[in-house]
């Protein structure tokens, strides 16, 4: 334990400059992610660190590399992301590792649920860039690059790579069988695609009336589309990684 606060204590101002310097996080997004890390390093301990640390530093990595361009997307994208953000992809998992002491959660299931945080970063971020493409995931026709509940073959390839980095993690831990292995690539990429059903039917679209383009994010004088408007991208975000989390406990009590 001594050595768990050692590190957070050190830790946390030198990851709170480099997030808030390099814009990568806002002020508060910072503060929301080293509550999660103390949440986790603390329950689950220091080793259930480094999940997060591989989705923040790949995801920041890959928006260095693979700048999207959110036209259609949702605007935060091009900003630092915020505590919202921040607590929509971490905050279950931090649950989750509290709940590891206290309740008998899995410990795979963080993997699970990280797996689908990654997948469904990387895709947007992959699938934006490189473009090509892409269809409303429930109603089957083109929509424009970004727009939530679109899927894309670059996107949907980059989020079974996340899945996969992170699964590839778990299997450092000596419990982890490949059979589970196996699970969390499949729940992370299922998040993944829940992320871009609840998009579809739930979240809000607007229409620009003169151009009739669609876009996640209102911009003066659009109209509401389609989904309702307190149905955010972070809500969910938030909702798909439930998912995840929920699917592997359930699988896992029925098939290992």
């Amino acid at each position: 334990m001594w050595l768990t606060l050692g590190l957070l204590l050190l830790g946390s101002p030198v990851f709170y400059w480099w997030v808030v310097n390099g814009r990568r996080l806002s002020p508060a997004g910072a503060a929301a992610a080293i509550g999660i890390a103390w949440a986790v390093g603390c329950s689950a301990g220091p080793l259930y660190l480094l999940p997060l640390l591989l989705f923040f530093g790949s995801s920041a990595l890959i928006g260095r590399l693979y700048p999207s361009k959110p036209a259609a997307g949702n605007s935060k994208q091009a900003r630092p992301r915020d505590a919202t953000q921040v607590l929509a992809n971490g905050g279950w998992y931090a649950l989750a590792a509290i709940l590891t002491t206290t309740a008998g959660t899995t410990p795979e299931s963080l993997f699970a649920i990280m797996a689908a945080a990654t997948a469904d970063t990387w895709s947007s971020e992959l699938g934006q860039y490189f473009g090509g493409p892409t269809y409303d995931i429930v109603r089957l026709r083109r929509v424009p690059v970004g727009l939530s509940g679109g899927i894309s073959l670059a996107g949907c390839c980059a989020g079974l790579g996340g899945a996969g980095v992170i699964a590839l993690l778990s299997l450092c831990w000596p419990a982890t069988s490949v059979a589970e292995f196996a699970l969390v690539i499949f729940v992370g990429f299922g998040g993944m695609l829940m992320d871009s059903l609840l998009g579809s039917w739930w979240q809000a679209t607007y229409r620009d009336p003169k151009t009739r383009q669609l876009r996640d994010s209102p911009q003066p004088g659009d109209t509401l589309h389609g989904g309702a408007s307190f149905i955010t991208n972070d809500v969910v975000n938030a909702l798909s990684l439930l998912f995840a989390w929920l699917t592997y406990e359930l699988l896992a009590g029925l098939l290992l």
